[in-house]
């Protein structure tokens, strides 16, 4: 008995990390076990072994992956790094770890090409008269997670009330969205320095695109896209490259743009719209008489005098004639 209990061997206690990556649920995370040093309490381990124990695994690059850790008193991620006090498991044996790929942090990080980030800025993006509820639900959440300061929708055919059926990231507690009965209430909202981007066929190719600092795209109906009137408006115009059809879903086709600005720009020209952006907005959209100033002399008083036409089209001005936008300087100067 005593040869056979020396010959055994004791297997050692463990503790599961529940790994996961910034934007996973918990319910979906990888479990892996850390098995504890000889001696080492199962009621804490020490942050040198769980980060050990990451570093083994070969899916885990600890490089470009920021470690953070779920601590219960305090409600919330912290990061892990090896001079943490040791981390209590008592209760349940395991520990929640979340995965931050720093590649994406903001404020100068430099990206996995070893270029810095492009000149900070912000966008924002929207449909116009869109009649699709699931389609603005799957543009707010896309936003939300490419970094829009802001959303948007101008004339908008859908019941809003319903709008959230595909956004399960509840991106409307995190991402305001702005609703324009017309093209000239958000002509006169529009932020200060920002230039328009429509999204139509025929426009100057993606790919060759370079994406201003601040911008705000303006995407077209599902089934009458974007009014001739509203591209001669913007400063740009870009088209999406395809191999067979062009014409995209809208959602898609926003995707596709914000994916292209953040490859081309990386993530410090995003989200970076200031208080005082946002102030301009909200602010103009409650004053539009002061927008219906603005806009005399310049054709656009005509959208406000004609926004209840049958088929809710836009009388804006062919020439592209810009409003002027006197109080945003006042707001929000350059």
């Amino acid at each position: 008995m005593a040869a056979q209990a020396a010959g055994s061997v004791q297997r050692r206690d463990t503790v599961d990390l529940r790994v996961i990556y910034n934007g996973q649920t918990l319910r979906n995370g990888r479990l892996v076990e850390l098995v504890l040093a000889d001696g080492e309490s199962v009621a804490s381990v020490s942050p040198a072994s769980v980060l050990a124990c990451l570093e083994q695994q070969e899916w885990v690059d600890l490089e470009r992956f920021a470690v953070l850790f779920y601590h219960k008193a305090r409600e919330g991620w912290v990061s892990l790094h090896p001079d943490c006090e040791r981390l209590d498991v008592s209760e349940l044996k395991r520990l929640e770890i979340k995965l931050e790929d720093r590649t994406l942090w903001r404020g100068g990080v430099e990206s996995r090409r070893g270029e810095p980030d492009a000149e900070p800025g912000f966008f924002g993006i929207g449909i116009y008269r869109n009649k699709s509820e699931a389609n603005h639900g799957t543009l707010w959440r896309t936003a939300y997670q490419m970094g829009a300061s802001f959303v948007f929708t101008i004339g908008a055919r859908f019941d809003k009330s319903v709008s959230r059926s595909t956004d399960t990231m509840k991106s409307w507690v995190r991402l305001p969205v702005f609703s324009f009965p017309d093209f000239a209430s958000f002509a006169g909202c529009a932020p200060y320095a920002a230039p328009w981007v429509g999204v139509e066929m025929g426009g100057q190719p993606l790919t060759e695109f370079e994406h201003p600092p601040r911008a705000v795209y303006i995407l077209g109906a599902e089934d009458t896209g974007l009014p001739a009137s509203i591209r001669s408006a913007c400063a740009h115009t870009v088209a999406l490259p395809a191999v067979r059809a062009s014409s995209f879903n809208v959602s898609v086709a926003a995707a596709i743009v914000m994916y292209d600005r953040l490859a081309k720009r990386g993530p410090g020209a995003c989200g970076k719209a200031t208080l005082e952006d946002l102030a301009a907005i909200v602010t103009a959209a409650a004053h539009t008489e002061v927008v219906a100033e603005n806009c005399v002399g310049t054709g656009l008083e005509a959208a406000h005098e004609n926004t209840s036409k049958p088929d809710g089209a836009d009388p804006l001005p062919a020439q592209g004639i810009l409003p002027p936008r006197a109080h945003h300087h006042q707001i929000n100067p350059p």
